[in-house]
């Protein structure tokens, strides 16, 4: 997913279409289809995760303007938790209002495994949690020292450059082990990574002695030496990984996604997108198309008592009925009927200026004008206060099928 569009964009193309779309609908939509239709889904797909061997977390900054008690410059959080290299593919998103250790806590609870993170700290309240660490940071610590030296100085011979080296031959021996199987990318670990890294801790506390240790090599060496534990225990597991790149990558859509739309308006919506993003980027991450997916789990919602899982089973991104347009990117809708001719290889979808496809913004569109979605409010008149909920009054079917389909970005 390469084009990110937040809601007032998506307003304003719809104006240029012809159809005078409110964000406020459309954020109502978001909001009424998550929480009700995808949050027990959501439930599921996290106690599936908390019942893995490994999870790789990150977490983000967001601003979240109208937040009770909190002023709108101070900084909320995106966390992120998804799964290893085996096992079931999830990656799941959620808000909270800061960066506590205490909300993974709550979030892992029952947690019994490998939680790979980037040393942050807070990690460190999980209990059941055997922190692994990334050296994919402590390369970067040693990456920015060496930015800080002259540029006629970075390519010789230095303290900065020996620890980088480190850093790229635990690398280099993973690249080499990479197709190998869990158990024998273990048993290459012993004989070939453990003697680096014991190289590697002896020169790190030879460093440690020097008398600058807040210079920038000084933080990076003292950075690695707090990890020593967690930074070694991928030898541990053939199933783990040296680096936490999964999550770094998997919370770079969410990223992306802030730079267009800035912040999240109520402590409503940052939930909302956080469990969207988790099914999108879910989807994503198992091959499915999430513009194909979603329909598919939307379209039977509405009609299944979700207070029972095993009627919503077959929906979940892991579920063998899921039908093949879901799972081969790039084809046609799933909910189509199945008699119709197929489209011809070489159509090509229409296309706009910014390279965005909107053929399904465009379908999408066109169906909720047939159902009179953008009817005049008949509670215009009335004060904020006195206004029936956007939310409670809004038709199932559209915020089910529809409303939350706008939040998806462009392939």
């Amino acid at each position: 997913m390469t084009a990110h569009r937040p809601l007032y964009r998506q307003a304003h193309e719809g104006a240029r279409l012809g159809i005078p779309l409110s964000r406020q609908p459309l954020a109502n939509g978001v909001i009424y289809g998550t929480q009700t239709g995808l949050k027990p889904v959501y439930e599921v797909l996290k106690q599936t995760l908390v019942a893995q061997a490994i999870i790789q977390a990150d977490e983000t900054t967001l601003t979240v303007i109208h937040e009770p008690g909190r002023q709108a410059t101070q900084k909320s959080y995106m966390w992120l938790y998804r799964s290893g290299r085996e096992g079931l593919p999830i990656v799941l998103d959620e808000y909270q209002p800061g960066r506590h250790g205490a909300y993974a806590r709550r979030f892992l609870t029952g947690f019994q495994g490998y939680l790979q993170c980037d040393g942050y700290a807070g990690y460190r309240e999980v209990p059941g949690a055997t922190l692994v660490g990334c050296w994919a940071h402590a390369r970067r610590h040693f990456v920015e020292a060496l930015q800080t030296l002259p540029a006629a100085a970075r390519d010789g011979p230095s303290a900065i450059r020996e620890g980088l080296e480190f850093c790229n031959t635990i690398f280099r021996i993973e690249r080499e082990l990479r197709d190998l199987t869990p158990a024998e990318r273990q048993a290459a670990r012993q004989t070939r990574s453990r003697p680096a890294l014991a190289q590697c801790a002896r020169w790190l506390r030879a460093q440690k002695r020097q008398p600058w240790p807040q210079s920038p090599l000084g933080k990076a060496v003292t950075s690695c030496l707090n990890q020593g534990n967690p930074l070694t225990r991928f030898l541990e597991d053939g199933r783990l990984d040296a680096d936490h790149n999964r999550s770094d990558r998997a919370i770079n859509p969410f990223v992306t996604g802030r730079k267009h739309g800035l912040f999240a308006n109520t402590p409503r919506g940052a939930p909302a997108s956080a469990i969207a993003l988790s099914f999108i980027q879910t989807a994503t991450e198992k091959g499915w198309e999430p513009r194909s997916y979603l329909p598919y789990l939307f379209e039977p919602l509405p009609q299944r008592d979700l207070a029972d899982p095993a009627r919503w089973a077959d929906g979940l991104p892991w579920s063998p009925p899921l039908p093949a347009p879901v799972k081969a990117p790039g084809r046609a809708s799933p909910t189509a009927d199945s008699t119709e001719a197929a489209p011809s290889q070489n159509t090509r979808a229409p296309r706009c200026r910014g390279g965005e496809d909107f053929t399904l913004t465009q379908r999408l569109l066109g169906s909720a004008r047939r159902r009179n979605f953008f009817a005049p409010d008949p509670t215009a008149h009335l004060s904020r206060k006195h206004r029936p909920s956007p939310v409670s009054s809004a038709p199932r079917s559209m915020t089910y099928r529809h409303c939350l389909s706008f939040f998806l970005p462009c392939s």
